[in-house]
């Protein structure tokens, strides 16, 4: 494909234990974890074995989708478009019976954010109401490829 790798920004928001994974082998640091079977595989999404070649722009937002059809602990959400018009997407794993609360963990995110407004007693209060979170953010930079790939990995 001729089309130049442009500024694409995979980003997932992991909430929460105990969700299922799309991969068929997880691996042995996942012991006793049973893949959801109607969440497909990279490489059954790809019709390849993932690792012959990069993605491509097409692929890797096509993968998004099809995971946010496939699982409701998925959401894809278009936060901004490239200046070469390419979708910059935010991919949010979460448990479902978490979900309606994330405006609530949004509003406790700023007070912990903001010591000089809020006590300490209303910081320690939003602390002890989240959950574990961990943001990972491939292909920040347009011409860095690898970044994508890893992050489907």
């Amino acid at each position: 494909m001729n089309k130049i790798r442009t500024v694409f920004t995979l980003s997932m928001i992991l909430l929460g234990l105990g969700f299922g994974v799309s991969h068929s082998s997880p691996g042995p640091w996942v012991e006793g974890l049973v893949a959801d079977p109607a969440v497909p595989t990279l490489d059954e999404f790809l019709g390849r074995p993932f690792a012959d070649r990069h993605t491509t722009v097409d692929e890797i937002v096509g993968y998004c989708r099809a995971l946010a059809a496939a699982s409701d602990r998925v959401q894809l959400t278009e936060i901004g478009r490239s200046v070469q018009g390419e979708p910059l997407l935010l991919l949010s794993i979460v448990d479902p019976s978490v979900r309606p609360d994330l405006r609530a963990r949004s509003r406790d995110f700023a007070i912990l954010r903001d010591p000089w407004t809020y006590s300490r007693p209303d910081r320690e209060e939003a602390a002890d109401r989240q959950l574990p979170a961990v943001w990972i953010g491939c292909s920040v930079h347009g011409d860095e490829a690898s970044g994508a790939d890893a992050g489907l990995a």
